[in-house]
């Protein structure tokens, strides 16, 4: 009977511990974690608003052989792109949404907000881009998503693939 009542105390503080647990802040991601924060590319990706921030993608969607076809603030700190790849079979539209977060998280409800406009626009892909980082939540809700998520440190990392940095003056001491 003792044991009885010990394991039934322990699932009770067990649920207790998960109640807690998710009324927490969210999880920083790993990535956030171990980002390099010292690098002056990313210190300027992350000091970007959400007008600096909508001009380098919209440059980028026009690297990538895309047209943009509209573009909308969405909030103060978000913008939505819709552009069209026009390439036969693997075309059609694209979402793209950037949030300025200023080196801060995103969390998973944006993150699924995304995924339902993506199905209301009818669009093969949703790109969420941030100057932030995703909670591990959001990272794992977009897993089963037709999502595709850049934090900071990969923004970086595709400018720098399209050589986009030091057209936007990334490589030009900051002011």
């Amino acid at each position: 009977m003792a044991v009885l009542l010990l394991v039934g105390f322990a699932i009770i503080l067990g649920f207790g511990v998960i109640a807690l647990a998710r009324g927490s802040t969210p999880s920083l991601s790993a990535e956030q974690e171990r980002s390099e924060s010292s690098d002056e590319d990313l210190l300027r990706i992350e000091r970007m608003d959400v007008d600096r921030l909508e001009e380098i993608i919209t440059r980028l969607i026009g690297r990538m052989g895309m047209q943009v076809v509209d573009v909308e603030i969405v909030e103060d700190d978000a913008v939505d792109i819709l552009a069209e790849d026009p390439r036969p079979l693997v075309g059609g539209q694209w979402l793209f949404h950037g949030v300025a977060a200023a080196g801060g998280v995103v969390e998973t409800t944006r993150v699924l907000a995304l995924a339902d406009a993506v199905r209301a626009a009818r669009a093969a892909k949703g790109i969420f881009v941030t100057n932030g980082f995703f909670t591990d939540d959001a990272a794992s809700a977009a897993s089963d998503q037709p999502l595709e998520l850049v934090n900071r440190d990969r923004f970086r990392d595709v400018l720098r693939e399209h050589r986009l940095l030091a057209a936007l003056g990334f490589d030009q001491p900051p002011a």
